[in-house]
Formats: structure tokens, sequence, C-alpha cells
């Protein structure tokens, strides 16, 4: 070939593209460059709008946080759990439940044993009446794990584990998982003392009790604990731990029946012939105390009954002929009760606690406490 006059060759193949190749490097580079600015912007918005959702859902705005998380995840490269985990909390929040429960679903589906995820699934089937898919997931966050806070967290489970079963009326199962929990406490009192409250529900206060001493111990003037303490004592028939207990509460934390257990408690500790070291002169008194009480009932029932429950007068004065009789043949005051006098007397004071309110109308404290050494003998009221 010529060029001007000059003679040329033709360039061999492999040079011709060496210089194409050549020719598209910078090409490349500058690919590459604007590539990593797009997703460094990319990344510069995921990250804004993140910031922006956590800003939010802190400031209790739900619905702006969804907003802002969906699109979090729109410039994510890939799926981020976390941004997805926020996002289901403020759909919930927001009372989307059923788009919350999907963001859940989707990320069980990759980590079946997070624990915070079973622990949402199992707060949102709560919440929708699915008992035992609820407790499933429970069990799954108690199991599972945890990034952080492991422990606390599966108190936390099976502690909303056990309301959730106390609720439903399964005792059985609640009593089982409460068990569990009230060994496994981080010594906190609050603590201890609701966990007892939970105890106490579930019909099972005497493992209420030690939670209660070791509240106490931590912390001397914890009425509410002190409280408690009296009304498992009185329930369980210790009527003079019972008496302590309440009248170490500050009175004015006294409810109603706190005060109805402790005036009981004592009038029980004023009347029981059974009690231990009590001498027998004592012993007779407290015999005729309790006549008495019995005979002003039968007064009493014969009045209410009268007109409440006809045709009971007969049955009254029998029993009122009986308790006379007995009071008549005790001994002399100061004289010595044998045992077949002091039997012959309580049986018939424990037969007058046996009349229905309906018969005698409410029962006054010294009737009452009456009532509960009957029960404690093997004598049960009515």
């Amino acid at each position: 070939m010529r060029l001007n006059g000059l003679h040329t060759s033709p360039l061999p193949q492999s040079a011709a593209l060496l210089l194409a190749a050549a020719g598209l490097i910078p090409a490349f580079l500058l690919t590459g460059v604007l590539v990593a600015r797009n997703r460094a912007h990319v990344d510069e918005l995921r990250a804004g709008w993140s910031a922006r959702g956590a800003a939010s859902q802190a400031a209790g705005r739900s619905d702006d946080a969804v907003a802002d998380y969906l699109n979090a995840l729109a410039h994510a490269e890939a799926d981020e759990p976390d941004l997805r985990l926020r996002l289901a909390e403020s759909l919930q929040a927001a009372g989307r439940f059923t788009e919350a429960e999907a963001q859940l679903l989707t990320l069980y589906t990759s980590a079946p044993g997070n624990g915070i995820v079973n622990l949402g699934l199992a707060r949102l089937a709560a919440a929708r009446g699915d008992l035992e898919t609820a407790v499933r997931h429970y069990h799954g966050a108690i199991d599972g794990a945890w990034d952080e806070d492991g422990a606390a967290m599966r108190r936390v489970a099976r502690r909303e584990l056990s309301e959730l079963l106390l609720a439903a009326g399964d005792v059985t199962r609640a009593e089982a998982e409460l068990l569990v929990l009230s060994r496994n406490l981080d010594g906190s009192a609050q603590d201890a003392l609701e966990v007892a409250a939970l105890l106490v529900a579930a019909g099972v206060g005497e493992e209420a009790r030690p939670l209660l001493d070791a509240v106490l111990v931590q912390e001397p003037g914890n009425h509410d604990a002190r409280l408690m303490l009296g009304r498992l004592l009185y329930e369980a028939g210790d009527y003079a731990a019972a008496t302590r207990a309440f009248e170490t509460a500050t009175p004015a934390a006294l409810r109603q029946d706190d005060a109805g257990m402790l005036d009981t408690s004592r009038r029980v500790l004023a009347l029981d012939p059974y009690a231990r070291r009590i001498g027998t002169r004592e012993q007779a008194a407290r015999v005729r105390m309790a006549l008495s009480v019995a005979a002003m009932r039968i007064d009493r029932c014969r009045m209410v009954g009268a007109t409440a429950v006809p045709g009971s007068a007969p049955a009254l004065d029998e029993l009122k002929a009986t308790v006379d009789e007995v009071t008549r043949d005790l001994p002399r005051a100061g004289a010595r009760l044998d045992a077949d006098a002091l039997d012959s007397a309580m049986t018939a004071v424990f037969a007058v606690t046996r009349l229905s309110a309906a018969v005698c109308g409410a029962p006054t404290v010294d009737e009452q406490a009456l009532a509960l050494i009957a029960a404690a003998a093997g004598t049960p009221a009515a």
C-alpha cells in the first residue's frame, strides 16, 4: 500500500488486537468507576432510608417507619434480615398484622431457629387466638438462638407463654412453664414477685413461697411481697405466720380482704382449743368461748332462717338444746377439761359451723374462725 508516496505494510493481526484491547481498557475502567459510584450512591440511599425508618420507629410513627424500611429494602443489594425484621416490627405496631407475619415467615423460612423471629410469630399467633401455633413459636423462641440478651429474652418468652396458657385456662401446661421459669430468674425482686403471683394464679402457691421469702430478704419493706405471703400462709392454715406477715405490712397497704384475713387469723389463734402450748385452764376457757359463739349463731339463725328457710326451726332448736346441754356439763370455770368433754363440746360447736349462710346469714369473724378450726380438725364447715 502506498500513502503519500510512501510504501506501507498492513499491521499483523495480533498487533491490531492489542491496539483494540488497549483502547477498551479506559472504557472498562470508566464503567467500573461509574458502577462503584452508583453502588455507593445506592448504599447511601439504603442507609439513609434505614436511618429514617429507625427514627420513625423510635418516635412511634409506625406507618412512616414501614414506608422508610420498604424504601431501604428496595435499595438493598441483597435481602437484609435486620431490615426485614424492623419492617415486621413496624408493621405490627401499625396494626398491619398479616403483612407483619408475612415478613416474619420470610425470615423464618431461612432461619427457623432465630429466637426473635419466633417470638414475633408467637405474639402474632397469640393475638389472633391461635394457641397451638403460639405455643410452638414460643418454644422456638425459648430454644432458639439470640444475638444478645439470650437468657433474658428466653425468660420473657417463657413468661409470656405462661400468661397465655393461664388466660386460655390451660393450667397444667402453665404450671410446668412457670416452675421452670421460677428456677431461672435473674435475681430481680420485681420479677420474682410477678412470677410468684403467676404461680398463685396457677394454683401452686406453695411454689411461690420461696420466691417471696427471697424477695423479703432483698427488700424487707416490700409490702406487696409480705401481703402475698400472708395470703398464702392464711390459705395454708398457718394463721400465726399469716398474722405476722399481715401485721408487719404497712396498714395502709392492707386491702379489705387482707384486713379480714388478719382479723380472722387473730381470732383463730385466740379461739383454737387444740393449739399447742396452752394450759388446761386456757383450753377450757376457749371451749366456753366457742360454745358461746355457737349459741349466738343459733339465735341469729332462728331469726334469719324463720323467713329465709321455712321449716328450719326444729333442727335449730335441736342444735341449741345440744349446745346448752354441753355447756351445762362443762366443769366449773378454772377446772381441767378432760378429752371426752373437749370432744363433746367441739363436736356441738362444729355442727353449728356447718349451718349454711342461707339459714344464718354471713358468718361473723368469730364464726368464720371456728369454721377454720373445724376444717383443720377434719370437720369441714358447710
